[in-house]
């Protein structure tokens, strides 16, 4: 789901890498991946064994099936354990915010998948427990957890009414 930290965990995943080059690659990027431009930069010593991170990436692991990912994912295929991937030798990670049924099967195979994080709301509790921890921090008010919360609800409890629309006035000449 959007706003439940994935960007935040990637964050904190390239933190902690200090022996390998990491490279984002725009979602749009992946039609190019193994393009004749583009490849000379992952196979010299720029791109070997470096960490390929593709947020938003939809585009790029839906199934071949739905007819609009197509070079993208066998990009992807050919990069993660294709004849490509003995030449570059690297790791992608990828985000996205589709369910997991619409990826690929390529993509999910044994050999090919080395791990997959879904990321969700916070429990009632957890949500609770944080919402405690940014007020005692001073970063927000006091505030009650009655559901499940993303980060994004969490972190951005104090702006109210964000995405509620406002109530429309009389359009025309007519008396109000």
């Amino acid at each position: 789901l959007p706003g439940c930290g994935k960007t935040t965990y990637l964050r904190f995943l390239i933190s902690k890498i200090t022996n390998k080059k990491v490279i984002f690659i725009p979602p749009f990027f992946t039609d190019f991946l193994s393009s004749p431009e583009f490849l000379p930069t992952l196979i010299n010593d720029g791109g070997k064994n470096c960490i390929l991170i593709i947020e938003d990436a939809e585009k790029a692991v839906m199934s071949r099936e739905d007819k609009s990912s197509g070079s993208s994912t066998e990009n992807l295929l050919n990069i993660s354990d294709g004849i490509l991937s003995d030449c570059i030798n690297a790791q992608i990670i990828c985000t996205f915010n589709t369910d997991i049924k619409n990826i690929d099967k390529a993509l999910l195979r044994a050999g090919r998948l080395s791990g997959e994080l879904k990321m969700e709301p916070l429990s009632v509790q957890a949500s609770q427990k944080l919402l405690d921890h940014l007020k005692d921090k001073g970063l927000i008010g006091s505030h009650k957890a009655v559901r499940a919360m993303t980060l994004a609800e969490i972190y951005n409890i104090e702006i109210e009414n964000f995405h509620v629309e406002k109530e429309k006035g009389p359009v025309g000449f007519g008396k109000a």
